[in-house]
């Protein structure tokens, strides 16, 4: 190993135990002030609870804190997202999330990055080389589908920089932005909803060409992070694997790390036999739909999760310990309170997996059935050695036994 280079880290498995851990009190208050209500002593305890192998996805700067952390769990994957942006709206104005819009104040928001702003990618470059340098060689990126996701928010991004490669993309000098200003457009309310009717010239063409921004975009932050780290960084993204993200991201991908709210059997074998086709490992990150009312604590809600955690490594995913996790926001575009599972309530499942890792890692999922009773049996045979198999039993209760 050379050494100008920090080890690598070991490569995700499917006997991996994750955990996230998002925001501390003592990192990031100005941001996060009204999300961050652990501590670094909250978070060290957890860890010891736990024993993951894992960080997955920390929004954590402070490299004292991280340390700390990485005394204690063998990997630690930092995140990607930066709060200057330079993205810029139809009116000129920094692009913010509506998520995003309540965390922090006026001066402190994430602002949305522009995947076409030179200083935008150098940013990037420079994140990379700083925590490399500190000896972290895995990366998330959460909102990596940057441009084309400001559309979809109806907030697109009509910066100089856009404005230009766009030009080149349709192959005539045009600034579409001084264009659908001449042709009447005022706002970007009036854009979107002309857009919604198909009354927006080129508008299809803009969309293309957003799409090939993310592909270009991830490309070249690839290269430059095997520049950076030869040794083999990783790299995952905030997203569910699906034939449409495998178009976009799956060359430069190591592993998909997304969010599953509807966890119902068929919808986890979903996921999973998607994760399959795409020959990419599978961290969920579990956040159920909440019903109204609905206690996060009652035994309902428990075994609930209990048995998605645990049908999760059944189906050759691998779920993250549920704490510190976001549950979205509500109608006013509100976060909601985190969760924060404990390990008496979840603790049972990744014991199970600490203690059999070759179930994960040597068996590959064959069958599942589902009871009306609400249990679950998946069947897994051996890789290598056929003839041997495995029978999981997954009750509603989260009950589990393997024969």
């Amino acid at each position: 190993m050379n050494a100008m280079f920090p080890p690598a880290a070991p490569p995700l498995k499917r006997s991996d135990i994750p955990i996230s851990i998002r925001f501390l009190k003592e990192d990031h208050p100005d941001v996060f002030w009204n999300l961050t209500t652990r501590t670094v002593d909250d978070a060290l305890a957890i860890l010891r609870q736990v024993r993951p192998t894992r960080v997955e996805w920390s929004y954590l700067e402070n490299r004292e804190i991280i340390q700390q952390i990485r005394q204690l769990v063998p990997v630690f994957v930092a995140a990607l997202n930066s709060r200057d942006g330079h993205a810029r709206s139809f009116s000129g104005d920094p692009v913010v999330a509506p998520w995003m819009r309540h965390f922090g104040t006026l001066d402190t928001r994430y602002l949305y990055q522009c995947q076409h702003n030179p200083d935008d990618f150098q940013m990037q470059v420079d994140r990379l080389a700083g925590f490399i340098r500190d000896g972290i060689t895995s990366f998330h990126c959460d909102d990596w589908f940057t441009n084309p996701m400001m559309t979809y928010f109806r907030d697109p991004c009509f910066c100089e920089h856009c404005m230009r490669e766009f030009s080149r993309y349709l192959g005539f000098p045009l600034d579409y932005h001084a264009y659908l200003r001449g042709r009447g457009f005022a706002t970007v309310e009036e854009v979107m909803e002309g857009a919604s009717r198909g009354a927006v010239p080129l508008w299809e063409d803009f969309m293309r060409f957003q799409r090939q921004t993310v592909r270009l975009y991830w490309r070249r932050i690839r290269k430059a992070l095997d520049r950076l780290y030869p040794a083999g960084a990783t790299l995952s993204v905030n997203d569910l694997a699906s034939r449409e993200s495998a178009e976009v991201v799956l060359p430069v991908l190591d592993y998909f790390d997304g969010e599953v709210s509807d966890i119902s059997p068929n919808a986890l074998l979903e996921i999973a036999t998607a994760s399959r086709e795409c020959g990419k490992l599978q961290v969920v990150l579990i956040t159920p739909d909440e019903k109204k009312g609905e206690d996060r604590n009652s035994e309902v809600w428990v075994n609930r999760v209990r048995q998605a955690i645990t049908l999760s490594y059944c189906l050759g995913m691998v779920p993250l310990f549920p704490w510190d996790v976001y549950m979205r926001s509500d109608a006013q575009n509100r976060p909601k309170p985190r969760w924060f599972g404990t390990w008496e309530e979840y603790g049972a499942p990744f014991e199970v997996v600490r203690e059999h890792p070759d179930w994960f890692d040597d068996f590959d999922f064959e069958t599942m059935e589902e009871e009306k009773s609400g249990a679950v049996t998946v069947v897994a045979r051996h890789r290598s050695r056929k003839r041997l198999r495995l029978e999981h039993r997954v009750g509603a209760d989260g009950t589990w036994v393997t024969k």
